[in-house]
């Protein structure tokens, strides 16, 4: 009678009919620590529970002391192997839904950062929060990687394709660890940036400081995957061809980032090199002395969003003018300097006129009104989304380029005898 058989048939039918320990303990009335002993193959069932156990999982008592299902009545597929096709499917369709909820949970901490950080205005609230987030997301995440491979460690010699689900199951826990480090680079300029209970930090400081706080967030992942194949190895049997193979994908992501790093770079510096100015896309209103400009200035005079001139018509008198009385407030005293920094004072009411470029002397002043500077902000608009758009496509083909060179882990771990 060969005990190890025994114990490892009697673990994956149990597991393929969905039962604990526990539940076949009671089924044949002994106790959860003998159902262990059996399965870790410690000791063996007695005789007088052998056909009990076969009847209980749909097996003749010989196939139960063999260890395997007979397969010389025809060539269909024996019914405990569909057992453990059925165990790998529903294994790993619990094990996803649970990785959703892990994500679920990683992106509800970087939700609620944001909501008490900026909109209630309780950052402490909103960084304690996030972080019991991130670590109920790790402990799912790490449980269910558990049960998946409880379920799915005692197949692994007895069906094939059992290995690359397994590897799979390994790659989303990654992925979700991952995710869950870039969530937490994201909250913690929040962290460094604490000062008091009731400090507040700015939309536009935390936005300034995401990008290398996300920078650093890449390269601990990047250190991570590094040390990933040796954590696996070190829980899994994959083969030896497994480990190079992953060292290789990691030397590959490396490559593919530092690329991206590099061009990203290179395209920063030429974006910042190439300063465009409004007079490069608008040609303004030139006037030849302080005077006229004075005059155009002081004009009360209202645009729109679009930079049309708004007319108004004054219900009393039923005159046409050109700006509102909420404008008034927008209205200021101020003053241009000439080479010798001598002022000359003015009082801006033109609200058309938004930008001023002149020479020393003031004999030329060039007034950029606000259609010109929609025009500008509309080229610098365009300028950005160019430099995205190169960028996005140089990481999607840097992204393309890996997959297609990547080592193709799943085939590697079948093959595996």
């Amino acid at each position: 009678m060969d005990k190890k058989t025994i114990g490892s048939f009697i673990s994956i039918l149990r597991r393929a009919n969905g039962m604990t320990q526990q539940e076949l303990a009671d089924r044949l009335h002994v106790s959860n620590k003998t159902i262990s002993r059996w399965e870790r193959d410690e000791s063996a069932p007695e005789l007088a529970l052998i056909p009990v156990i076969a009847e209980l999982f749909g097996v003749t008592s010989d196939e139960l002391l063999r260890g395997q299902r007979d397969t010389s009545a025809g060539g269909e597929c024996p019914r405990s192997q569909q057992q453990v096709s059925y165990l790998i499917k529903n294994s790993m369709a619990k094990y996803r839904m649970r990785s959703l909820l892990a994500v679920f949970l990683s992106v509800t901490a970087l939700v609620a950062m944001v909501i008490f950080g900026f909109g209630l205005r309780a950052p402490v609230v909103g960084i304690g929060l996030s972080l019991v987030l991130i670590a109920a997301s790790l402990i799912l995440q790490a449980d269910s990687l558990s049960t998946v491979r409880l379920a799915l460690g005692d197949t692994q010699s007895g069906m094939s394709g059992v290995r690359s689900h397994l590897y799979r199951a390994w790659q989303v826990f990654f992925v979700v660890c991952y995710l869950n480090i870039f969530i937490f680079f994201s909250i913690l300029p929040f962290i460094t940036g604490y000062t008091s209970i009731d400090s507040i930090m700015p939309r536009n400081s935390w936005l300034s400081l995401l990008p290398l706080f996300l920078f650093f967030a890449l390269v601990t992942c990047l250190a991570f995957s590094f040390f990933a194949p040796i954590i696996i190895s070190r829980q899994d049997d994959f083969g030896n061809a497994y480990a190079p193979a992953e060292k290789r994908n990691a030397r590959l992501r490396l490559f593919c980032i530092g690329i991206c790093a590099a061009a990203l770079v290179l395209c920063s510096a030429i974006q910042s090199g190439i300063h465009a100015n409004i007079s490069d896309v608008a040609q303004g209103k030139t006037f030849t002395s302080f005077e006229d400009f004075k005059k155009y200035v002081e004009t009360p005079i209202s645009v729109d969003s679009y930079g049309n001139r708004v007319v108004i018509e004054d219900q009393k008198t039923g005159e046409m003018r050109y700006y509102e009385e909420s404008d008034k407030v927008f209205w200021s005293d101020t003053y241009l300097l000439d080479a010798s920094e001598k002022k000359y004072p003015f009082t801006w009411r033109n609200r058309d006129a938004c930008e001023f470029d002149y020479n020393g002397n003031l004999s030329q002043i060039i007034v950029y009104s606000r259609a010109d500077q929609i025009a500008y902000n509309h080229y610098v608009e365009l300028r950005m989304a160019l430099f995205v758009f190169l960028n996005t496509a140089l990481v999607a083909a840097t992204v393309i380029v890996y997959l297609k060179k990547r080592v193709r882990i799943g085939t590697i771990v079948d093959d595996v005898s």
